[in-house]
């Protein structure tokens, strides 16, 4: 039973790193395709990446859909390998990573620009295989200041 509760964790903790990353290529690649202009809108990029949804972004993480509010942008992503309830995480560790990186990623990549200047906020939602919220957490480009 030991040995079982082991390999279990040890599938956790790959599942979540490759999540981590997930928040960061997913943003890329959709967001290379739909730039925030005069030409596309939120609403026309939400719809667009919805036409392909559901979508797997790697074994473990399926973008459900993305939706939008006034100058936010929200993936909504389900973990298909966890259960809120009997997973041994640290969400609150595994946010702040993701949170880092993803901050990073709209604040340093070129492919975020047309992001940045239209102080567009990028909000991540994160459900269990059974669809219960497990975490969420919003980034937006703050200018850096002179």
């Amino acid at each position: 039973m030991e040995q079982q509760s082991s390999k279990s964790w040890v599938k956790i903790l790959l599942t979540l790193g490759v999540t981590v990353g997930v928040a960061f290529f997913a943003t890329n690649y959709f967001l290379t395709t739909y730039h925030v202009s005069s030409k596309y809108s939120l609403e026309e990029i939400s719809k667009e990446m919805n036409r392909n949804a559901p979508k797997m972004i790697d074994d473990a993480t399926r973008l459900d859909s993305t939706t939008f509010a006034e100058s936010t942008l929200n993936y909504h992503y389900t973990l298909i390998a966890i259960d809120r309830d009997s997973a041994l995480v640290d969400y609150e560790a595994l946010t702040a990573e993701m949170k880092q990186k993803a901050q990073e990623n709209l604040d340093k990549n070129p492919v975020m620009s047309d992001y940045r200047e239209n102080k567009i906020t990028l909000h991540y939602f994160f459900n269990d295989n059974k669809q219960r919220p497990i975490f969420d957490y919003s980034v937006k480009h703050h200018a850096k200041q002179k």
